[in-house]
C-alpha cells in the first residue's frame, strides 16, 4: 500500500506564495494557484522554499512531471538525473 506523503508546512506555503506574489510565476494569474517543486517530488525534490514556486492550476498541470532545463529553457522528463545532480 502507498504511503500518502504529507502536507507542505503552512509557513512554507506562505513564504512562498509572498515570495512570488501570489501570482502564477509562468502567466500572472492569481487565481487558481497551487504549489509547485521545480525538482518533482517524485524525483526527491524536498518541500522547501527554494523547490517550490507559484503555478495556476493551468500551468502547474502541464508540467505533467517535468523539469525546467535551465540551460535550454525548456521541459525535460528526468530519467538519469538526481536532484542533486539539477541543482549543482
Amino acid at each position: 500500500m502507498a504511503t500518502k506523503r504529507k502536507h507542505i508546512p503552512n509557513h512554507i506555503r506562505k513564504e512562498v506564495m509572498e515570495r512570488d506574489g501570489y501570482a502564477c510565476v509562468s502567466c500572472g494569474a492569481t487565481t487558481d494557484l497551487t504549489l509547485d517543486h521545480i525538482i518533482p517530488h517524485s524525483y526527491g525534490g524536498p518541500d522547501t522554499v527554494e523547490n517550490l514556486r507559484v503555478l495556476c492550476k493551468k500551468e502547474n498541470d502541464s508540467r505533467q512531471n517535468k523539469m525546467l532545463d535551465l540551460n535550454r529553457q525548456t521541459w525535460v522528463r528526468p530519467g538519469v538525473w538526481s536532484a542533486e545532480e539539477l541543482t549543482r
